[in-house]
């Protein structure tokens, strides 16, 4: 009889599941509410469920947590790695979607998308706008350099904007080809007239964005498709008030759904809820890559996607 050593806590897409009947591994997997099982090995979860030491305890025999998605805030990372447990994401499968919405939140606010809106339905057509900004007048700075940022990074260098990155983990002689150059956070800060946000949270990375960066910018637009803790709301409203933050461009907050209050009518705000992977291929390819990281795991032994903090 095949042991059910691996216990699902969230929903996965159908295509998951049909992976994984395709292969015939059905009875490897348990959605039961298990408070205590020596037989569970792996966990796989997506945003909904939350991992503390407390999982760490009740499952002893725990190897392995997939989190299916590229975040892993709702991991506890540090425990799990006293504990001699694996922690892996699937960082390829939302890359395409988030570039792609960083991008459009972007363009929006160079082009002043929500205000010109606001004001051909109010009659004004284009009594008292602004002018748009080009690419080519953009100083990027992308805050963690790995697969979304560096894409948005080539994205925007080959349409002539220049761009720099703050990455620790990325060495400098890796994107000098690009003509991409890494830079300190704070000299960044006060370069960039962009400053857009993909890099992981935790405890290192909450508050990134805080008022005290307000010292350093001087007129900048923020980007924030990561995580929303990364982004202190109250530190860029501050900004926003300041008129050092020309606008800003959210798809994530730090406690979601959130409830709007205020904001509507601000021309300089442009909010999405969470949809930065909302498309079907994203979900096709997180399934995938989930499958086919528990695969090598349990199978091969090997570690596809293991987790780095900053």
């Amino acid at each position: 009889m095949i042991q059910k050593n691996t216990l699902v806590l969230d929903a996965m897409p159908d295509i998951f599941w049909q992976k994984v009947d395709e292969s015939g591994k059905r009875d490897y997997f348990s959605n039961d509410n298990l408070l205590f099982s020596e037989e569970i090995e792996i966990i796989v979860l997506r945003t909904k469920s939350v991992i503390t030491e407390s999982h760490y305890k009740r499952f002893p025999n725990l190897k392995c947590i997939i989190r299916a998605g590229s975040g892993y805030d709702n991991i506890d990372v540090e425990k799990a790695k006293d504990y001699g447990i694996e922690v892996q994401n699937t960082p390829n499968a939302n890359v395409n979607s988030a570039f792609e919405h960083t991008i459009g939140l972007l363009f929006a606010l160079i082009k002043n998308h929500k205000a010109h809106n606001q004001s051909v339905l109010s009659d004004k057509w284009r009594d008292g706008i602004d002018s748009n900004l080009e690419v080519s007048d953009l100083r990027v700075l992308i805050v963690g350099f790995g697969r979304v940022g560096s894409s948005l990074g080539k994205f925007l260098r080959s349409l002539g904007a220049q761009v720099r990155f703050v990455d620790p983990e990325v060495e400098a002689s890796e994107q000098r080809f690009e003509g991409i150059s890494p830079i300190s956070y704070e000299e960044g800060l006060g370069w960039a007239n962009v400053i857009s946000y993909h890099c992981p949270l935790y405890s290192q990375t909450g508050g990134y964005f805080d008022e005290d960066c307000l010292n350093f910018i001087n007129q900048a637009y923020i980007l924030n498709v990561a995580r929303g803790g990364i982004v202190d709301i109250d530190a860029l409203v501050k900004g926003i008030e300041q008129g050092k933050i020309l606008g800003a461009g959210i798809d994530v907050m730090e406690a979601e759904p959130w409830r709007c209050e205020g904001w509507e009518d601000n021309p300089k705000i442009i909010m999405t809820p969470h949809t930065g992977a909302y498309t079907e291929q994203a979900k096709e390819r997180l399934s995938i890559e989930t499958y086919q990281t528990w695969q090598d795991f349990v199978f091969h032994k090997i570690v596809r996607h293991p987790i780095r903090v900053w």
